[in-house]
């Protein structure tokens, strides 16, 4: 009887300190991975000119790479034009709308992409600008097609988002500290509009992902930006009214300028 009452003593005590163990030492798993911004607002008022969010975290285990997904979640069809010689002008030819792409597109990593990533995982993630010309969706609105259309729409549309700010892929753009923890910048550039952009952060080890940590960052137009906001969509006459008035008294303004410089 003694010796039954030792036993389970015995077993409640190790039961005891293995759970004090695992309450004091640092356990690595996808609980552990954290992604915090220093703000997950952004106001956009009438003379904003951009903004930079950092984002701070811990790994999920030590020895892991990084890759940062930024997209979009509001992302309407786009209309654009693709340019020909007409004799001796280079003029809009084609006219193509083009859907199933963000808005805004950006990948961060912590090292060289296709060393962090294998082919399989990437297209899964949805890493790269490959992974975004295959999902695009092209039509053609004016013009005859070719079969380089879709190719052709997609960098010129590539080149003019990353003109404007909107689509980038860096790499070493996260910095790991000491296995535990990375910080990285995530800028807005004065081209964003307002609405939520879902951020990813996939951690990656010998080729597999061991974690997944995601954030939503919302840009929100403030003051009298977001008054001409609401004044076009809700009163879209009065407005328009408020626009003439406002651009033929800058024309007259300008003209009595010159004409007073004229003197």
């Amino acid at each position: 009887m003694e010796r039954k009452i030792i036993i389970k003593l015995s077993i409640l005590a190790a039961s005891f300190i293995s759970l004090l163990i695992s309450c004091t030492l640092p356990v690595y798993g996808e609980s552990h991975f954290t992604l915090t911004p220093d703000k997950k607002k952004i106001e956009m008022g009438l003379y904003f000119g951009g903004d930079t969010i950092t984002f701070r975290g811990t790994l999920p285990q030590p020895g892991t790479s990084l890759i940062v997904k930024v997209e979009s979640n509001n992302n309407p069809p786009l209309k654009l034009v693709r340019k020909g010689k007409v004799v001796f002008f280079w003029m809009a030819v084609k006219q193509f709308e083009i859907s199933n792409v963000p808005f805004l597109y950006k990948i961060l990593c912590s090292g060289d992409i296709n060393k962090t990533l294998n082919k399989d995982l990437k297209k899964k993630l949805g890493i790269g600008y490959e992974s975004l010309r295959e999902n695009m969706e092209l039509e053609l609105l004016k013009g005859k097609s070719s079969q380089d259309d879709k190719q052709v729409v997609f960098d010129g549309f590539v080149k003019m988002k990353e003109k404007f700010g909107l689509y980038e892929v860096r790499e070493d753009a996260i910095k790991v500290e000491d296995n535990l923890s990375f910080t990285f910048d995530l800028p807005f550039s004065d081209r964003s509009v307002e609405g939520e952009y879902k951020v990813e952060c996939f951690a990656i080890k010998n080729g597999k992902m061991v974690g997944k940590a995601e954030t939503t960052i919302t840009i929100e137009k403030v003051g009298l930006a977001r008054w001409i906001t609401n004044m076009a969509s809700d009163y879209s006459a009065i407005y328009g009214i408020i626009a003439v008035i406002v651009a033929i008294s800058v024309g007259l303004l300008a003209g009595f300028i010159f004409k007073g410089g004229g003197h």
